[in-house]
């Protein structure tokens, strides 16, 4: 693998992009129900969908939390079959970035082809 002083290139790029990826799912599976962490990732794994068929479920708890922190979801536990259960809903700031990244993602699939393939110099 590539390596620039210690960074292992390939692994940051992938990670970075699986993270906004992740995010942009998990907003927009909420625009449409609550969602519970292990039933979205039964389903991504399911899927089976490029960049997330390897997602483990630290990175969907992990990336729950992270937009908890943000403000962007929040979550109400349930007791069930004697476990407790975290459920997240979108918040209204969560909605507008869902429909603001739909809209950027929409918007720029096609420069970032051309972006991509133009040469520079």
């Amino acid at each position: 693998m590539e390596k620039n002083d210690g960074l292992d290139i390939h692994k940051y790029v992938d990670e970075t992009f699986k993270n906004g990826v992740l995010k942009f799912v998990i907003l927009n599976a909420m625009c449409r129900k609550n969602v519970y962490p292990y039933e979205l990732y039964k389903r991504l794994k399911k899927v089976n969908f490029g960049i997330l068929k390897d997602i483990n479920k630290s990175e969907i708890y992990n990336t729950f939390n992270s937009l908890e922190n943000k403000g962007l979801v929040k979550s109400s536990s349930h007791l069930s079959c004697s476990k407790v259960q975290k459920e997240y809903r979108i918040t209204s700031d969560g909605l507008k970035v869902a429909a603001r990244s739909r809209k950027v993602m929409a918007k720029n699939v096609g420069n970032i082809k051309k972006l991509i393939a133009y040469e520079f110099g």
